[in-house]
């Protein structure tokens, strides 16, 4: 009988560790679901907040490429004249409302603001810019890398810059801060 009880015993020290081992292992299996949960919401959040689901805004690109193709002579001919003399142009193509700036004379870009979405908690311009290198310009200081073959970005504190080739020497740009 002796026998028994300690085959007995074991028996129930052997299931009583089996139970604990099972209770750390669901509790572990916890952790981890709770830990990958946590991970996941942190890359969602900076890939959010770094704007790796923004696109190209495909109306604003639009109408900028359709300005582009029906007036490329003249907006040619009035950034180069912008680069040579670095004065603003007397007369804007079709009274199309938008500013320009002469940027990077380094690169020789000049830049056409066309609009801006100013939705809290913040905003986005677009516009498009000449590049007498056929280069993508710079923005905020920064070199804009390459994503693809049409699409380069710039992200620094926030702000996202995305920029996209229409044609040789036309670039689409849209900036959100």
């Amino acid at each position: 009988m002796d026998d028994k009880i300690k085959t007995l015993a074991k028996e129930i020290e052997i299931s009583n560790k089996r139970t604990e081992i099972l209770k750390k292992r669901k509790e572990m299996s916890f952790l981890i679901l709770k830990g990958s949960i946590a991970v996941f919401a942190v890359i969602l959040a900076v890939l959010l907040f770094k704007g790796i689901f923004s696109v190209v805004n495909y109306q604003k690109y639009k109408q900028i490429n359709a300005l582009i193709i029906e007036n490329e002579a003249k907006l040619t001919e009035i950034s180069i004249d912008c680069l040579k003399s670095g004065l603003p142009p007397e007369n804007i193509v079709n009274d199309i409302n938008y500013s320009y700036s002469v940027g990077d004379e380094k690169n020789g870009t000049v830049r056409y603001f066309i609009a801006a979405d100013k939705k809290m908690p913040s905003s986005t311009e677009y516009g498009f810019y000449y590049s007498a290198n056929d280069e993508p310009a710079a923005y905020g200081g920064y070199e804009p890398y390459k994503i693809n073959d049409e699409i380069w970005e710039v992200s620094f504190g926030g702000n996202i810059y995305i920029t996209s080739r229409i044609k040789e020497h036309w670039f689409y740009y849209q900036a959100t801060y």
